[in-house]
């Protein structure tokens, strides 16, 4: 006892200043007394803070989900009056069912009623579709060979659209729908929308002409100089002639990229199956020669001394378009480009098979 006093009362001469303390000696204790305030001061503090996010019922913690079932993740945040979020992806690293990643993490301050997103597996990825972002549509092909060889590939892909974009290379698939992880059980088409590359004013891009009239649109594609041509899918209402339903060339696509890869834009138009209350037997498979500048080219059909136009067009020519016709005698196609007569041509119909 006699022993510990003596080390408490040296210990008092060294922490607690002394009138016999020499200046430099009560500086060294005043500097020690503001350290041992200040570090008394942030535990204060530091309990407060711990003690008001802890005990307000107003604040929760996030359990830990991770590794759970999702009915076990569903009741740990029912008992916090947490709201949940569960997003279902397909997933090697996991089993069916289990959680594999959260937001908020484990242990964060949230209030009550705050929404926590937790992910589940659905089971491997084999099953679900992949994520195609980052590829270009080389890569895109290639992955499709190693992964289904000589099999048929379980969906089909739609016409790509294209657009800009400032952080995804040229040429590379920025999205698609659907998303990955999506069962294939639930996928028959993919669409995927490809990436032009930083966005430029001065470059024109090809539009959706899809719903328009090939006449309006041969106007707009003339002064473009675009390469195109069509084929006709024969309807039973006059309402839909000449709109075109397809075309083979994405929207959002550089016009400048499209000539130079010298690409000819191929449509599907709906053709009414009768002219002059008479049913369409057949199409003339007519070449249009090429032209250094667009050209209005018209098409007429001249039988019975009738005549009637049945294509209208702006186009530099180049490539063949499909003529319907009436399976007629003496049936003529005459071929003008800007008013002119350029070509004319006798039409045997007889053995001509009728349009499907």
């Amino acid at each position: 006892m006699k022993r510990f006093v003596e080390i408490f009362k040296k210990f008092l001469d060294k922490v607690i200043i002394q009138p016999t303390d020499s200046e430099n000696e009560k500086a060294i204790k005043i500097i020690w007394y503001s350290i041992f305030a200040g570090i008394i001061i942030l535990f204060i503090i530091s309990w407060l803070i711990f003690f008001i996010f802890t005990f307000n019922d107003d604040k929760v913690k996030v359990p830990l989900l991770k590794g759970d079932d999702v009915y076990s993740a569903l009741d740990k945040l029912y008992e916090r009056n947490l709201v949940s979020n569960v997003k279902a992806y397909f997933t090697d690293d996991y089993d069916i069912g289990i959680v594999y990643r959260q937001d908020p993490g484990q242990g964060s301050i949230v209030k009550r009623g705050r929404s926590v997103t937790f992910f589940v597996s659905r089971g491997p990825k084999k099953a679900s579709l992949p994520d195609f972002s980052g590829f270009s549509l080389f890569d895109l092909e290639d992955y499709l060979k190693k992964e289904f060889g000589d099999s048929k590939v379980p969906y089909s892909f739609e016409l790509p659209s294209y657009e800009f974009n400032e952080t995804i290379q040229k040429g590379r698939i920025i999205r698609q729908s659907p998303e990955q992880g999506t069962s294939l059980k639930k996928v028959k088409k993919v669409k995927l929308w490809i990436s032009n590359g930083v966005k430029d004013e001065k470059v024109k891009i090809l539009k959706n002409y899809t719903g328009k009239n090939i006449e309006d649109v041969s106007k707009d594609l003339g002064d473009l100089e675009i390469l195109y041509s069509y084929k006709f899918d024969f309807v039973d209402s006059k309402d839909q002639d000449m709109i075109i339903t397809e075309q083979s060339i994405g929207e959002g696509k550089p016009i400048d990229e499209i000539i130079e890869e010298n690409k000819v834009l191929i449509f599907v138009i709906n053709k009414y199956r009768y002219a002059n209350d008479e049913k369409i037997k057949s199409t003339y498979l007519l070449d249009l020669k090429k032209m250094a500048v667009p050209v209005n080219i018209e098409v007429k059909i001249k039988n019975e001394n009738k005549e009637r136009s049945v294509i209208k067009l702006k186009s530099k020519g180049g490539v063949s378009i499909p003529v319907p016709y009436t399976a007629k005698k003496e049936t003529k196609m005459m071929v003008y480009y800007d008013g002119k007569l350029e070509n004319e041509i006798n039409l045997f119909t007889e053995d001509a098979p009728e349009a499907e």
